[in-house]
């Protein structure tokens, strides 16, 4: 079915706190906001933050895996995100891949203002083939967002295909706070599910403590400054992030990874 391919994609939150309920999410006009209200109630995740600071981008190596157990009013995704959050005013922009999602809203159809590069062969919302194997092959995509040091704007590239290449940006003038820097990046898991129901599978659907090729991870992990330089965050630079961590976990930070996840069945 169309909406358990795993997908490629770039979403943004441009939000008040108080709409966290829907996601953090500026909804669209067409949006039913008292439908997404009452569908969407739980979300957890699982993984690290950055220390607040000022950064200018971030870069991480996804594990890609594919879950066929996610049910059609669940999301699992894995990304990156940069965030500046001042006077209860959150922008926030990501990128990663997911599965499910009927309920949410990613890629270009909830990203009006995200502009697709016309030389980009990674088309958001496009299949990823083929997915890591548990305890076998492991696949990958690699996802950079930074901030262009002559535009201002936010750029997204994808960074496995060989050279580097441009998916596409965020001009600097959909944003209020996010126009200059990002005072926080995330990477890790994310899921999302109704109130009736157990939570879908994260990561690879296994727990951080089976490691190599079983349990989901983030590896190659940098972050930019403001001249566009990389640099590598160290574990006194980041903190764990974990909703409910008898569901999802995440393992120690350690030379640039973590390892993330759980399995399905969380109330």
């Amino acid at each position: 079915m169309a909406n358990k391919r795993l997908m490629l994609l770039p979403f943004m939150w441009l939000s008040l706190v108080s709409f966290h309920q829907v996601n953090g999410r500026l909804l669209a006009e067409n949006e039913d906001v008292e439908s997404r209200t009452t569908l969407v109630k739980t979300k957890q995740r699982a993984g690290y933050q950055t220390l607040d600071g000022t950064y200018h981008g971030t870069t991480a190596k996804i594990n890609v895996y594919d879950l066929p157990d996610v049910k059609g009013h669940q999301a699992s995704y894995a990304a990156i995100y940069l965030r500046n959050i001042v006077d209860f005013v959150d922008n926030t922009i990501a990128a990663g891949v997911h599965v499910g999602g009927s309920v949410d809203c990613f890629n270009l159809e909830c990203n009006p203002g995200f502009v697709l590069s016309n030389t980009s062969n990674s088309i958001p919302g496009a299949e990823l083939i083929p997915t890591s194997v548990y305890d076998g092959e492991q696949r990958y995509i690699t996802l950079t967002i930074k901030k262009d040091e002559y535009t201002g704007d936010w750029s997204l590239y994808r960074d496995d295909l060989g050279n580097q290449k441009l998916v596409g940006y965020w001009p600097k003038t959909l944003f209020t706070n996010l126009a200059q820097t990002a005072t926080m990046v995330e990477w890790g898991g994310t899921v999302t599910f109704t109130k009736n129901e157990t939570s879908p599978p994260m990561g690879s659907g296994h727990f951080p403590s089976e490691g190599e090729r079983k349990a989901a991870h983030f590896e190659r992990i940098e972050l930019f400054d403001e001249e566009g330089k990389s640099y590598e965050p160290w574990e006194e630079d980041v903190s764990i992030s974990t909703d409910k961590e008898d569901c999802y976990k995440a393992s120690a930070f350690d030379d640039q990874m973590f390892y993330y996840g759980g399995p399905a069945g969380c109330n």
